[in-house]
């Protein structure tokens, strides 16, 4: 339940910058649209390598929830730089996982660079979050 209270959290910035996340989803809409309309489908490594990004947001804020330091409790962690080291490589494959789907795409590399594109904007919220959560230090 906590994972979900701090996924909710990170939400509030894609929503605060509406701005910028406006233009990001409607370029996954479109590039969506275009995947239906032409009955187009994405090579299994595209696909597998667009599941992964979610899968690190799980990741992410599962490491922000277990390793969390909340100043309020008294109890804090002895150490804190091996979750943030843990957080980093996760945040890591999730790049990694965005680059490649871009360059693995066969044919349809605005689409998955829009899907990818989408991914990064709502997984570097989570990322900011999850650090917030382990580091103790809410802004």
């Amino acid at each position: 339940m906590q994972v979900v209270g701090l996924g909710l959290t990170a939400l509030d910035g894609p929503v605060h910058f509406w701005y910028v996340t406006v233009p990001i989803v409607s370029m996954a809409l479109v590039g969506l649209v275009w995947l239906l309309r032409f009955r187009v489908r994405l090579a299994r490594a595209t696909r597998l390598l667009l599941w992964l990004i979610p899968a690190s947001w799980v990741l992410i804020l599962v490491f922000g929830v277990v390793f969390n330091a909340d100043p309020g409790s008294g109890a804090q962690p002895e150490d804190t730089v091996a979750p943030l080291r843990g957080l980093v490589a996760t945040a890591g494959i999730a790049l990694l996982a965005c680059v490649s789907c871009v360059v693995f795409a066969q044919g349809q590399r605005l689409v998955a660079a829009s899907f990818a594109l989408l991914g990064l904007w709502i997984g570097c919220w989570f990322y900011f979050v999850a650090v917030m959560s382990v580091s103790g230090v809410w802004l």
